[in-house]
């Protein structure tokens, strides 16, 4: 519990919910709506506002239709909301970028520019006018100063586990590591936030708390700093056991008090491909998605193909598995390079040639 609620200040909070909106739906609102009713009625935080954040065109996801689109979809359907707002941040960086470093820029963004408290949402937060994104633009907005991204924490972060492989596994020595690299990441003195510093927390679905479990999709660093630095709001679903799911985490469950539980009573199966999958047969989506949101996709004839149908839904989320990905491109690349060398040695020697190697290529002229 921070200072503010111990002495009986509610902690303002800004609630984060990062995803494709792909496209957005009502159950993508009405999680907001959970979620401040939940935080609130503790007496603890106070909801200022909520933020929506697309991911960009690199995010890879089969069936993803374009940014300008989703974000267009995402400023129609908050159009109307006093306290959400769509950020296009995360969508204009050029790259797939993690969790964590998201939650990073809005927490340094509110440190920056500073937050207005009240029935109205906030003043230093990026929004992007419904003008610019109709017309196929793609929205640009300055690039803030990011002081978490390299080194802006007290110490020097740690890698996970010992080595060049990362096992997925809750180990007794990775978990070690972890809460390690959890310990060094306290901010410095000019990174804390004052009292009455909005907090930003995770909102999620339970489909993302449970997905903490898959081995290799996760970096356990980021999960650590993502539940135990910010913290997490989990509006649960049908066919998830929450408690269940942070009880078999020891990371979790080390950090359970910051995993905000909130029960959807009114249950529904309602997804973003339930959505797409009654477009592409042509059914009607109304009441599933804000009228507004309906009518855009209908003008931009958007969701008609159906090259999403049968992939792996969780293949463009695993940050851990991007990273591995990128490191193991690069090392077989040199590998490739060096054995290509080696052949062309040996062949020389064999066949008495002369050659010269040229960036790792070699060229041989026979005597």
């Amino acid at each position: 519990m921070l200072a503010g609620a111990r002495m009986g200040s509610p902690v303002p909070v800004v609630l984060l919910s990062c995803g494709s909106f792909n496209p957005i739906t009502n159950m993508h609102l009405r999680m907001f709506e959970l979620a401040r009713d939940h935080l609130q009625a503790t007496g603890q935080y106070h909801v200022v506002q909520g933020l929506l954040s697309p991911v960009g065109d690199e995010y890879g996801k089969p069936g993803l239709v374009a940014t300008v689109h989703r974000m267009a979809m995402v400023q129609k359907a908050v159009a109307a909301s006093g306290w959400l707002s769509a950020d296009p941040w995360e969508s204009e960086q050029g790259s797939w970028l993690e969790t964590v470093r998201i939650l990073r820029h809005h927490h340094n963004r509110i440190l920056e520019e500073g937050i207005v408290l009240g029935n109205a949402a906030t003043s230093g937060v990026t929004t992007t006018k419904q003008e610019d994104l109709v017309d196929g633009s793609h929205p640009r907005g300055a690039k803030r100063k990011q002081k978490w991204e390299s080194g802006g924490c007290v110490g020097k972060r740690i890698k996970t586990v010992t080595g060049d492989e990362h096992t997925g596994n809750d180990g007794v020595e990775q978990q070690e590591q972890v809460e390690s690299a959890v310990a060094v990441m306290e901010p410095t003195g000019g990174e804390t936030a004052p009292a009455g510093q909005p907090r930003v927390m995770l909102l999620c679905g339970a489909d993302l708390l449970k997905s903490f479990q898959v081995p290799g999709l996760w970096d356990l660093a980021d999960v650590a700093e993502i539940v135990g630095r910010f913290g997490i709001v989990c509006v649960s679903r049908c066919g998830y056991d929450c408690p269940k799911i942070i009880y078999e985490s020891e990371l979790l469950w080390k950090h359970r008090n910051s995993i905000h539980l909130v029960q959807e009573w009114v249950t529904t199966e309602l997804s973003s491909t339930h959505v797409r999958r009654a477009l592409r047969r042509g059914a009607s989506v109304r009441y599933l998605v804000p009228d507004t949101v309906v009518e855009y996709i209908s003008r931009h004839g958007l969701y008609q193909s159906d090259e999403e149908e049968g992939k792996d839904r969780f293949a463009p989320l695993a940050p851990l598995a991007r990273r591995r990905q990128k490191a193991d491109g690069a090392a077989e690349t040199t590998a490739d390079v060096a054995n290509d060398n080696a052949i062309a040695e040996t062949t020389n020697r064999t066949a008495g040639t002369a050659s010269v190697t040229v960036t790792g290529v070699a060229i041989a002229a026979l005597k």
